[in-house]
Order: structure tokens, then sequence, then C-alpha cells
């Protein structure tokens, strides 16, 4: 499977090979350790997993072509905001706002 970073270059997982678990880089001859947590969040955020590609054909697994992969799993975006932001960006004082899920 492919992998795409937070920083948008894409990689090859390799798992169990001599020097352990090892993302290789697509189109390239750069590796670099497999050392994220289990939801695939790095310590440097730039390397934090955000999308899983498969493939159709197990020789896909090293295409350039985006074409021939399709995406698995991709981190959604969480959006933090204070309630003075909120306020600022209605317009509104926050003793008027009223926040619900639904």
């Amino acid at each position: 499977m492919q992998v795409e970073l937070a920083n948008g270059v894409r990689y090859v997982v390799l798992l169990g090979t001599l020097d352990g678990d090892v993302l290789c880089r697509v189109g390239s001859y750069e590796w670099a350790q497999l050392s994220h947590n289990d939801d695939m969040v790095h310590d440097c955020p730039t390397l934090t997993i955000n999308k899983v590609y498969g493939h159709t054909y197990p020789y896909q697994f090293i295409s350039v072509d985006m074409s021939e992969t399709y995406l698995l799993w991709e981190r959604k975006e969480v959006v933090e905001l204070t309630m003075d932001e909120i306020a600022k960006k209605f317009g509104v004082p926050v003793g008027n706002l009223k926040i619900r899920k639904q």
C-alpha cells in the first residue's frame, strides 16, 4: 500500500524488512523508519500519515501514477475554535451564541 504524508509526499509501506518496518518514497530510493503511533500520527507533524491508498494489482504498489490507486482512508481535518473566534466570525457577542451539535 501507499501512504501520503501531511507534507504531500507518497511512500510505499514495507513491513518486516531487515531494517524493520519502513517507508520507501515513491519514485525514489529514499526510505525512513515507520515510527508512527497507532493512529498514524508522527512526532513531526509533516510526517503524519493523512491518506492510505490501495492497489488493484500487486505490482502497482510502486506506481507513481495515482490513477492506479484508490483511496482507502483519509484523515479528516479537525477545526478547533474558541467561543470568541466564533463570535468574531459571525459578528455577535459571545453571550448571544448558542452552540448545538445538530
